[in-house]
């Protein structure tokens, strides 16, 4: 018995290329009621890019469950704005420091809302080296 020393060649198919879903804003799927206002002031306000996609997820996770304020952990912004914990927290404090949103704590809770007080809001970024990574406890309305 002889042995040839032939192989086949196999033609697979070529993958057919996935064709990626187009994602649609639609307000079917949902919308949020923002003050013009609010948004007029969002256009003018220096903020970092953090404290930008901070900003926005708290916008989204109170006025989009119309909602004034709402318990939203850090964990939280932090898994919607894909920041680390630690970086949202700053942005957090930072934010709070210029008044743009309102931190108040109700014994261990806290509530994080938009200052709709757009007269109170630092829209100029402050001009210190690093802003607050701490916020004083008695700065915080409870």
């Amino acid at each position: 018995m002889s042995m040839s020393n032939t192989a086949e060649i196999y033609k697979f198919p070529a993958p057919v290329p996935t064709q990626q879903e187009c994602r649609m804003a639609d307000l079917e799927n949902g919308y949020l009621r923002l003050a013009n206002q609010i948004q007029d002031a969002l256009c003018i306000v220096e903020l970092s890019g953090r404290e930008f996609r901070v900003l926005n997820a708290i916008i989204r996770l109170t006025y989009g469950w119309s909602k004034k304020s709402d318990r939203i952990a850090n964990s939280l912004i932090a898994d919607k704005t894909t920041l680390k914990v630690k970086h949202v927290s700053e942005a957090v404090l930072s934010l709070a420091y210029r008044n743009i949103i309102i931190l108040r704590r109700i014994g261990q809770t806290r509530y994080i809302g938009i200052n709709t007080n757009l007269d109170k809001w630092a829209y100029s970024k402050p001009h210190c080296s690093k802003c607050p990574v701490s916020f004083p406890d008695d700065e915080i309305a409870t």
